[in-house]
């Protein structure tokens, strides 16, 4: 049985910060990479689905097929209950 694992062969990752979600899964889709979103995070001013953090970095060398994986902007903050105040 034959195997193929690319051995010695690698693609440079592209710079997918910045990039709205939808674009940055046809920029891997066009690379031959794979997208995964493993955090989503909450900030004032940044659109929601904006790329801020990407694993591997940008420029770093892997194989092609590879998962990238992206934290991303979500649309709102998380609720949060606050205990009740004093005097109420």
């Amino acid at each position: 049985m034959k195997c193929y694992t690319n051995r010695g062969e690698s693609v440079e990752v592209p710079n997918f910060v910045g990039m709205s979600y939808k674009e940055a899964v046809r920029a891997a889709k066009s690379n031959d990479f794979n997208i995964a979103i493993t955090d989503s995070v909450y900030i004032e001013g940044k659109l929601p689905g904006e790329v801020i953090a990407q694993s591997p970095k940008n420029k770093s060398l892997v194989k092609e097929g590879r998962t990238i994986y992206l934290t991303i902007v979500k649309n709102s903050a998380d609720m949060v209950t606050l205990p009740p105040l004093a005097g109420s």
